[in-house]
């Protein structure tokens, strides 16, 4: 599969979820979905007791392990945030995903929404340059490449 088929992957499942998650609970308790080198979309959920910063560190470090083990080729962290948005200066609820790969992508995705009649409704994403926390650059002591 090529990056952009692996970003649709993880990205149409993680949403999925995250959609889902809010319509019935109303918040989004972090979690993650990896992909793995053999294709398989697995779903990581996040310690409900623990404080969202700490259950995204977790997740992170989790992908970051199975990542260097050479048993994921793609994963994302979700968690609700709050942004001002760029457009209107409106602070809104957005889905906030640290999506990685192994091809040296790394994108944080901003997804504004609203709950409105129990429906989720996601607004076009706002994207920056991740921090590939889950694949450690070419090069960098500890990787294999």
């Amino acid at each position: 599969m090529s990056l952009q088929e692996d970003i649709k992957q993880v990205m149409g499942s993680l949403l999925a979820v995250a959609q889902i998650t809010l319509k019935q609970q109303g918040a989004l308790t972090p979690f993650a979905v990896a992909l793995t080198t053999q294709g398989e979309v697995l779903h990581l959920a996040g310690e409900d007791a623990a404080e969202p910063v700490v259950a995204i560190e977790r997740l992170t470090a989790t992908c970051a392990h199975e990542a260097a083990a050479g048993a994921y080729r793609a994963a994302a962290v979700a968690y609700d945030v709050r942004i001002e948005h760029p457009q209107t200066g409106e602070e809104r609820d957005a889905i906030a995903v640290n999506f990685d790969h192994r091809e040296n992508a790394s994108v944080i995705y901003c997804l504004p929404y609203r709950i409105k009649g129990g429906d989720v409704e996601l607004e076009q994403p706002l994207t920056q340059q991740g921090e590939r926390r889950v694949f450690a650059k070419t090069g960098e002591p500890g990787t294999r490449n």
